[in-house]
């Protein structure tokens, strides 16, 4: 039985590149959490890359989002056709 989705939560682990002007491309990753309810979501994110040149980049982010929900259906219903 399905029921109406009121919130979520997830874990991510995503590839970051950087690309900078004094110490060249930073290519690193970063892992970090986000929890939603209704059209509100709150996400934390920490992370380090590193250049060519062996130089560092720790980044630490905090959001807070917005966003309408939008319904994708999974399964097609089909309608009987009219009767004649």
């Amino acid at each position: 039985m399905a029921s109406k989705q009121l919130g979520f939560h997830g874990k991510f682990l995503r590839y970051r590149r950087w690309d900078d002007e004094d110490h060249g491309i930073h290519h690193g990753l970063s892992f970090g959490t986000e929890q939603g309810v209704g059209i509100g979501a709150l996400s934390f994110e920490i992370g380090a890359a590193r250049s060519e040149r062996n130089h560092w980049l720790v980044t630490l982010q905090a959001a807070l989002k917005f966003a309408l929900p939008v319904y994708i259906p999974l399964t097609k219903k089909t309608t009987p056709p009219p009767e004649t």
